[in-house]
């Protein structure tokens, strides 16, 4: 553990080389998974969100709604806490332009081998398959276009490696929103809007998106379940 010791600026300087060499050293002892998160997530955290959070306007991005899904950028988590790029439900009713938070809650995909009745009933909601229809048809329409416009350029003897990168991508992203989707409640958060890629206005991907009420009724009742005193709060209401 290094000492901190910020009371110059040579100090400073020192301790922040001792750290960074420190971690270095905590890098090179993970494995090659765990190792590209990291420095994924480092990369980001130094020259996007340490250098522009102070600029940041919040006021451009959209007025966030409950039954609304963000594609968010969860960073390096610990264990098993949610960390990269993941889906994520905004459950406040209206979140304001000037609040730099919102509250969501994770979304994971249900794993190959398992089915709905596999999750975990107390910590999780099972959403559903292909959640998000009309992004699905719009990637469709997509990857249609581009496999047209790579056997054209192949047929040209033109390069096609720039359409193919886009062509797998589009072929994971429809695969990805395919999967059944569950909602994790345990692991409900605030999250800095600048971790937010997407929708950030209205003609982004996933703008139009709202889940389904039955499924935020569902939600609503297993988080009063785990984090209020359910029957108190029934016996106020009822009683006034």
């Amino acid at each position: 553990m290094v000492y901190i010791n910020t009371n110059s600026q040579e100090a400073t300087n020192a301790t922040t080389i001792k750290i960074l060499n420190q971690l270095h050293k905590s890098v090179m002892m993970k494995d090659k998974d765990t190792t590209r998160k990291l420095l994924f997530w480092l990369n980001t955290w130094s020259t996007d969100y340490l250098r522009n959070e102070n600029n940041f306007n919040y006021q451009e991005l959209l007025s966030y709604k409950r039954g609304m899904v963000v594609k968010a950028d969860f960073g390096f988590k610990v264990g098993s806490e949610q960390g990269g790029l993941h889906y994520a439900l905004i459950i406040e009713n209206e979140n304001s332009k000037s609040n730099k938070t919102v509250t969501v809650i994770p979304l994971g995909s249900l794993p190959d081998n398992k089915t709905p009745e596999d999750i975990d009933q107390k910590y999780e909601v099972f959403l559903g398959y292909s959640l998000f229809k009309e992004d699905i048809q719009k990637s469709q329409s997509t990857l249609s276009k581009k496999t047209s416009l790579i056997r054209k350029l192949s047929d040209e003897g033109k390069n096609t490696d720039k359409v193919q990168k886009d062509i797998d991508k589009l072929s994971k992203k429809i695969k990805d929103y395919q999967k059944g989707t569950v909602a994790i409640l345990s692991q409900i958060c605030a999250l800095s809007k600048i971790r937010i890629h997407t929708p950030k206005d209205s003609g982004d991907e996933l703008y139009n998106f709202r889940l389904d009420n039955k499924y935020l009724d569902e939600i609503d009742n297993k988080l009063l379940e785990l984090y209020t005193n359910k029957e108190s709060i029934v016996k106020s209401l009822t009683s006034k």
